[in-house]
């Protein structure tokens, strides 16, 4: 009796091991079904429907709402109580029409990838512009209400290529017409399912989430504002983003818009003004990097020297010769104890994190910004909408926080002369580097005429001699040598320019190198 006693005891010490590593199995499984869930993000969408059935325009209503809920209502939420076991943090995108909220907030944000998005719209045509996008969980064509049901919605034509182009292309639609005035030219209806997010953000969140609410809704925000303020659900939104479309044909007076207003003051719900028709995140300001002054020093490093040519690389988007140029630079001797500007594009920092966070290990790089992405030299001049612009530059000095640690007061513009561009940067302080003498020359015109049809050995010397004449023009002026990654006759001539910056036959006054 005593053995069987030990026996089985010593059968329940031996399970227990088992039930826990079955329990760690399990636990795997979930959290494997949940990675592969998110994983699959934008897959999910195509759980929803692909469109839905256009109305006889001639029609003089559509159906009525129906008091009931729709398939569409539960998938939603399916995928919300799925998406919750590897995040709390969402971002309710309604009104989100081609996408731009998710640009821009991934632009902006600090920590975008930490939020999970589901952007809503009842134009299931924009469906495509989000095939791309990341920690995205679904696009959700479900019309956002006060209550559960259906309804009809005017959406956009397709654009022809005689109409007005002068005109706004929207995109999305909304459940009200302009009649005879329809400058939006409204012409397709259909019956979408709408729901309650008031209901919706009670039944599927906690107070603990952390929730960005965006409403865009084309004048449906009223009823929706007041509905969530009499179920007290703002308690579960965080941050919010909001558009009054006073000029919507809806049936509610000034006086009680003004109510609505005052009622939100009056019950401590905030919100920060959205338009999506401007590339301006509300509060980004909020968000700006900050801009150093001073670069530490490298502290094995000889005395900075008096050279008057700084040395930059302009990193293109072609990430293999950007690679093979900068391990070039960096080996030669000119370059030792040289501080060189880096200087590169949001978009390429975003693609290229780790590739850009082993240069930066070099203490001897200054990091800069050349803006998000290159542009042609005609299209970069006549850029003058400066909310763009601004928002350009901020996007870039955040990508570099994201991506290095750094932040930085240097800015590489991709051609110089264009006030509105030096404007912007001036105002965010920034200092541009100039003036500039680019590797191949920007201006073919500086070189020979027989330059593109010699080969690459014949094509060196022209090349250099193009390059030390401007750089003599503007000694004085403490040019800037740029080395543009993207031309493989930059990485060709690249050792012989360095070559000739540390020789005694050197012209420049100095025989060396300026510290960026």
């Amino acid at each position: 009796m005593h053995v069987c006693k030990v026996n089985w005891f010593v059968i329940k010490l031996t399970t227990i091991p088992f039930f826990l590593a079955l329990l760690m199995i399990l636990w795997f499984s979930n959290l494997r079904e949940t990675s592969s869930l998110l994983d699959r993000r934008i897959q999910v969408s195509s759980i929803f429907p692909a469109r839905y059935t256009p109305i006889d325009a001639a029609k003089s209503g559509g159906e009525p709402v129906k008091s009931m809920r729709s398939n569409e209502i539960e998938t939603l939420e399916t995928v919300v109580q799925a998406a919750r076991r590897a995040t709390n943090r969402f971002f309710l995108d309604c009104g989100a029409n081609t996408g731009s909220t998710y640009k821009l907030f991934h632009e902006i944000w600090p920590d975008p990838d930490e939020y999970l998005m589901i952007s809503f719209d009842v134009d299931t045509r924009l469906r495509p512009f989000y095939a791309s996008f990341e920690n995205h969980a679904a696009f959700v064509p479900l019309a956002v209400s006060y209550e559960d049901g259906f309804f009809e919605v005017h959406l956009e034509s397709v654009r022809q290529p005689n109409e007005n182009a002068s005109e706004m292309k929207w995109g999305g639609g909304t459940f009200f017409s302009f009649g005879a005035s329809d400058y939006r030219k409204l012409k397709l209806k259909v019956t979408v399912p709408t729901f309650d997010l008031s209901k919706f953000l009670s039944e599927n969140f906690r107070e603990d989430d952390e929730v960005i609410l965006k409403l865009d809704i084309e004048g449906s925000e009223y009823k929706l504002v007041e509905k969530m303020l009499d179920d007290g659900t703002f308690k579960f939104v965080d941050k919010f983003y909001l558009e009054f479309h006073d000029w919507q044909p809806i049936d509610w007076s000034q006086s009680q818009k003004d109510a609505l207003r005052d009622r939100m003051k009056a019950e401590n719900v905030y919100f920060d003004e959205w338009e999506a028709e401007y590339p301006l995140l509300p509060d980004a300001t909020k968000y700006e990097p900050r801009v150093l002054e001073h670069f530490p020093q490298i502290g094995n490093c000889r005395s900075k020297t008096g050279g008057h040519v700084k040395l930059a690389l302009a990193v293109g988007m072609n990430a293999r010769r950007a690679r093979r140029l900068i391990a070039t630079v960096m080996a030669h001797e000119a370059t030792i104890d040289l501080k060189v500007g880096l200087f590169l594009y949001r978009d390429f920092m975003y693609e290229n994190a780790e590739l850009v966070t082993d240069w930066l290990k070099d203490p001897r790089f200054v990091i800069g910004s050349r803006g998000d992405s290159p542009r042609p030299r005609d299209f970069f001049m006549k850029m003058n909408y400066a909310l763009e612009i601004d928002m350009i530059v901020l996007s870039s000095l955040r990508q570099i926080v994201r991506t290095s640690g750094f932040s930085t007061k240097h800015f590489l513009p991709d051609f110089s002369g264009n006030v509105h561009w030096d404007r912007t940067l001036e105002e965010r302080k920034l200092e541009v580097a100039k003036p500039t003498v680019w590797v191949p020359p920007r201006n073919v015109s500086q070189l020979d005429a027989p330059f593109f049809s010699k080969r690459s050995v014949e094509k060196i010397p022209p090349l250099l001699q193009a390059v030390y004449k401007a750089l003599e023009k503007l000694d004085q002026k403490r040019p800037v040598l740029v080395f543009d990654s993207d031309f493989d006759e930059t990485w060709i001539s690249s050792v012989f320019f360095l070559d000739y910056f540390v020789s005694a036959k050197c012209s420049i006054k100095s025989s060396f190198l300026d510290w960026f």
